[in-house]
Parts: structure tokens; C-alpha cells; sequence
């Protein structure tokens, strides 16, 4: 069941390393936050957070040092990605709320705290070699803090799609905007329930990879998010006529 592991795990990371960059270069061209933020979230938390994690979990003909700091180079990432994507959910979909914004003033905080902390409880080559997924406080909280940016995410993007689809029924919306928004929410509720469940089964002592329920977690729901995803930012026009058409077909009057 590894190779199912295996196969979730790379396509997000295959997925983040191609729609990452593009999202940069788009909020270069327009300047624009949510671009730039969504672009650092999945570049560095899917393009090199998870594999420089898992080299530093399992690379054991490295050094100890250098172990230690690919693992650093990971909460570096995790970090700054986590960050992103409260930003991301803020200027999204609440940029008017001063309540967002001081959670996410709150998050950031916490999250540039326990960078440091986690250097030193417990150390990073000390982390790298743990059996332990998450060793020591400020990494488990750096956790929990990510699943609360990625839960919100999802929250916000569902509540939007409800929105959107009352509006469509009303031809006030649009339909591929709505269908995209749609996939959004399953690919960052796919996320948000895979990590839980890698993380408290890890907490658990659960090996993830070689556990016929931990393998076929990771691969279902990594591959559905990486797939959702990549339809929501970049949808074939084959898809896009599709949607357009279900649409026409399900709004049109019955003779």
C-alpha cells in the first residue's frame, strides 16, 4: 500500500509545483494579493514543505546536520505557506471584516513565535531523527494552526459556492466561476481531512505509509484534492465547455 501513499503524496506535490509558479507570475503581471498568496501557499507547502519533510524523515544515508536542516528548510516553508493562506482567505473572502483580521494578525504571530521555538524544542536534528511526526509543542501547534487556515478555506469557499448557486438559478451568477469556486472547496476539504487524519494518526504512533488505512487516506484524498485543484485553476477548455453546456441544459425551458 505504499505505492498508494506514494502516488497521493507526488501529485500534490506535482500539482502545487505547476499551478504555484503560475499564480506568481499571474500576481506579478496584476499585482494582485490573493494571486500572490495562493501562489506561495502551494509552492512552498506542496512543492517543497512535504518532499523536504519527508527527506528529512526518512533520507538516513544524510548526515544528522543535514537532515536538521532540511527539516528547518520545511518548517520555514510550512510556515510562510500557513501564513499565506490565512492571508489568502482573508483579502478573499472577508477583506472588509476586522474580525478576520485580527485573527489572521493572531496567526501570523503565533506562527513567526514557533518558528524559532521549534529550532530549539526540540531542535531540528533532533525533530528530523524523532520517531515522532510532530516532536515537541511548537510543531504541534504549528499543525493545528495550518488545519485551522486550511479548514477556513474550505468553510469560506463552501459558504460561497452555496451563495453562487442561488444566485445561478436566478442566471445572476456564472457557471463556470460557480463550478470552479465548487472544486476549490472539495480540494481544500480533501486537504483539510488528510492532514487531520495523518496527523492524529501519527499522534497515535500510526505508521502512515505502511498502514493499509493511513496509505489509502493519503492516495484517495491527495489525489482528489491535487485534482480539484488543478480543474479549478486550470480547467481544460473541454471541461469548461462541458460545464457550460450542463448548465444550458439543466436552465433551459421545457418545451
Amino acid at each position: 500500500m505504499i505505492w498508494l501513499a506514494a502516488v497521493g503524496g507526488g501529485s500534490f506535490v506535482l500539482v502545487s509545483f505547476v499551478l504555484g509558479p503560475r499564480l506568481l507570475l499571474l500576481a506579478r503581471r496584476t499585482g494582485l494579493l490573493p494571486e500572490l498568496t495562493m501562489g506561495l501557499c502551494l509552492l512552498l507547502m506542496g512543492g517543497f514543505g512535504y518532499p523536504l519533510a519527508t527527506v528529512a524523515r526518512v533520507a538516513t544515508p544524510l548526515s544528522d546536520e543535514w537532515r536538521g536542516f532540511f527539516l528547518g528548510c520545511a518548517v520555514l516553508c510550512n510556515t510562510i505557506g500557513f501564513s499565506a493562506l490565512a492571508i489568502f482567505n482573508w483579502r478573499t473572502f472577508r477583506p472588509e471584516s476586522r474580525l478576520a483580521a485580527a485573527v489572521v494578525a493572531a496567526l501570523l504571530l503565533v506562527l513567526g513565535l514557533l518558528l524559532p521555538a521549534e529550532g530549539v524544542w526540540p531542535g531540528l536534528i533532533e525533530g528530523a531523527l524523532s520517531v515522532e511526526a510532530y516532536p515537541g509543542l511548537p510543531g504541534n501547534l504549528r499543525v493545528v494552526l495550518g488545519l485551522v487556515a486550511l479548514y477556513w478555506a474550505f468553510g469560506e469557499a463552501l459558504l460561497c459556492v452555496v451563495r453562487l448557486r442561488r444566485r445561478l438559478t436566478l442566471g445572476l451568477a456564472d457557471p463556470v466561476v460557480t463550478d470552479r469556486l465548487g472544486l476549490w472547496a472539495i480540494s481544500m476539504g480533501s486537504a483539510s481531512l488528510n492532514f487531520s487524519i495523518a496527523y492524529v494518526m501519527s499522534f497515535l504512533g500510526v505508521d502512515l505509509p505502511a498502514s493499509p488505512l493511513g496509505a489509502g487516506t493519503i492516495g484517495i484524498l491527495g489525489v482528489t484534492s491535487s485534482i480539484t485543484a488543478w480543474l479549478a485553476f486550470l480547467p481544460p477548455q473541454a471541461y469548461v465547455r462541458r460545464v457550460r453546456a450542463r448548465y444550458a441544459a439543466v436552465s433551459a425551458p421545457a418545451a
